[in-house]
């Protein structure tokens, strides 16, 4: 019989993040917001056994990895502002996470904000005050954020110049990444090789820079063909779940019993090094995405990624959603610019380098991102965390001796609110 979640710590963090967070986003002569949408996003990061027994142990222990986890610690993104979204700035009930293991007391968590190294790319790191047993754990978090429709002037934004010096928050996106640029099998550099043809060798900043993110765009979408691959089904289902009879629908135990459909459960994202697909030229959407940001950085240019989750899209491959970011800024303006790209819809609408001089809808203009709430910067967890089979935006790491590979899988359900005014936690 299974055995229920005990919730170790219910984590409502009150994180001071008003002062931290972008004012609301105003329009300028370059970029407006309509059509303002509150969504609340509540993701789920489930670490289970993968089905084999551990050696020694009872057949029916399936401890996970053996156990216990020491010094366990989770790194879970959240992402407060971008290119058309925010959070709420006057809300400190959010984000909100709650930790919970199956089979085990006494236990407690702590939290934290903090930034991956070298970015701006913000994760919500939980650790585990002892050490753990366990043979399964759940993550469960919810976020309030604003979305909205982008109307951006290209024409006016065509000759903006490059600045003399990026500010902070746009240079921290000019790194190479480092899960995702790597030089190919050979030490050679195929991505820089394809600019270097695309420019004929000349000096890419010889034209204004949403002119060179405009002109890589089109290349970059001419270059990789789509293969339609998105996401990846976990290897295995979360143990702990109580199912109540109805096929895919079950329900976790806890303070707030909630239903879940776990046909949008994800293993996790395939994502190829940008050298392979520069060389391989195939890849998903996601690796359009990882394409353009290589590209963009290399030319000068501050590009990140953003993931979402797409209200409008039920199935599993494409209910993650990503798109580019590029930086732009303007002498009429405070701040950084960010300008983005959906490729998936650009890919889909055949754009490419023969027409980058047109008006492109999905580059800088959108009506659909409105849709689809930002939930990480990167596919993969920071530096020394760990994600079992493919990369799955979060990661864990601990002090054990790894003894069997894991299993994990996230879930992620949106639902829109009343805009115009702060939510509470119900």
């Amino acid at each position: 019989m299974l055995r229920m979640f005990a919730v170790l710590a219910a984590l409502v963090l009150p994180v001071m993040i008003a002062a931290a967070q972008p004012e609301p986003p105003a329009d300028n002569r370059y970029m407006k917001f309509k059509r303002e949408k509150a969504w609340m996003v509540t993701s789920r990061y489930f670490v289970f056994p993968n089905g084999r027994p551990i050696e020694g142990e009872p057949t029916n222990a399936m401890v996970f990895q053996g156990g216990p986890f020491e010094n366990l610690e989770i790194a879970v993104p959240v992402v407060f502002e971008t290119a058309n979204a925010r959070s709420d700035p006057d809300n400190d009930q959010f984000p909100y996470w709650e930790l919970r293991f199956s089979s085990v007391t006494g236990a407690s968590a702590v939290a934290q904000r903090t930034r991956v190294p070298g970015t701006q790319a913000w994760y919500m790191l939980i650790r585990a005050d002892r050490a753990i047993a366990t043979n399964q754990f759940q993550i469960t978090g919810e976020h309030l954020m604003y979305c909205y429709e982008t109307e951006f002037d290209e024409r006016a934004a065509w000759e903006l110049p490059w600045p003399g010096e990026w500010p902070a928050e746009a240079a921290a996106w000019l790194t190479r990444d480092p899960s995702y640029d790597l030089p190919a099998a050979d030490g050679s550099d195929p991505v820089q090789a394809l600019i270097d043809q695309w420019t004929a060798g000349n000096d890419p900043k010889q034209i204004p820079p949403l002119q060179l993110a405009k002109f890589m765009t089109g290349h970059v979408l001419d270059h990789v063909r789509s293969n339609g691959t998105n996401a990846e089904r976990p290897f295995g289902r979360p143990r702990n779940i109580i199912r109540d009879g109805r096929g895919s629908q079950a329900r976790v135990s806890g303070a707030r019993e909630v239903a879940l459909n776990l046909n949008g459960l994800m293993g996790g994202f395939r994502v190829q090094n940008a050298a392979d697909i520069a060389v391989n030229r195939v890849g998903s959407q996601h690796d359009l995405s990882v394409m353009l940001a290589a590209v963009l950085r290399r030319v000068g240019i501050p590009a990140r990624i953003v993931i979402g989750a797409d209200k409008n899209e039920s199935s599993m491959h494409n209910s993650a959603k990503s798109w580019v970011e590029f930086a732009l800024v303007a002498p009429d303006v405070a701040g950084v610019i960010w300008v983005p790209v959906d490729v998936r819809e650009l890919k889909g609408s055949g754009r490419g380098a023969r027409t980058w001089q047109q008006n492109w809808k999905h580059f800088g203009t959108s009506d659909l991102l409105r849709d689809v709430v930002p939930i990480a910067h990167h596919f993969h967890p920071p530096a020394n965390f760990q994600s079992f089979n493919f990369p799955a935006l979060y990661g864990i790491r601990f002090n054990s001796t790894l003894r069997h590979a894991g299993a994990h899988g996230a879930l992620f359900e949106v639902n829109s609110l009343h805009s115009g005014g702060p939510q509470q936690r119900p």
